[in-house]
C-alpha cells in the first residue's frame, strides 16, 4: 500500500524495514521481500477503494493498516450481509 504522499509512504516503508530489523528477520529473507516488492504498483489506500467500487463492489473499506500493508473488503452488490 502506497502512502498518500511521497513523504508518507517513503517514511512507512523506512519504518517497515526498521521493524524487520529488530525481528530478525533474516537478512537474505529481507533482501528476497525488497527484490519481490519491486514487482508492485502500490497505491494509496483512497485510489485501492475507488478501484473497487469502479469495479462494482460496494461497502467498501480499510478494515485493517500497518505501515506498508492493508486488507481491503467489500460486498458485491446483492450478497447476503450478516
Amino acid at each position: 500500500m502506497a502512502g498518500e504522499t511521497a513523504a508518507i509512504d517513503q517514511r512507512a516503508r523506512q519504518i517497515w524495514i526498521k521493524r524487520a530489523h529488530e525481528l530478525k528477520i533474516a537478512a537474505r529473507d529481507l533482501e528476497a521481500a525488497l527484490e519481490r516488492m519491486k514487482q508492485d504498483l502500490p497505491a494509496p489506500v483512497g485510489q485501492q477503494l475507488a478501484w473497487m467500487r469502479e469495479a462494482g463492489f460496494v461497502e467498501v473499506a480499510c478494515t485493517y493498516r500497518n505501515m506498508i500493508f492493508a486488507v481491503l473488503s467489500g460486498m458485491k452488490p446483492g450478497e447476503a450481509q450478516s
